[in-house]
């Protein structure tokens, strides 16, 4: 599988990463912080506006697929 160039990555805005993934603020930054995501600097300084690669998060995601039988049934 080649790599895709920088034109063909889908980047989100933290809002699109809080929607998709259906938490907060303080459980992104907890993961960003952690490495377990990885978020992308867009201007200069600290207050610059972060950016999530969608590729990465969805790869992410499907790190965290439980799959126990038992610990799926309870979910529900």
């Amino acid at each position: 599988m080649g790599r895709r160039s920088v034109a063909e990555v889908e980047l989100m805005t933290t809002a699109q990463v809080l929607e998709f993934l259906q938490i907060g603020r303080t459980k992104l930054w907890s993961l960003v912080r952690s490495g377990a995501i990885s978020a992308y600097r867009i201007g200069d300084g600290p207050n610059g506006s972060l950016r999530y690669r969608r590729e990465e998060i969805v790869n992410w995601l499907e790190e965290q697929r439980v799959s126990n039988p038992e610990l799926s049934s309870r979910a529900h």
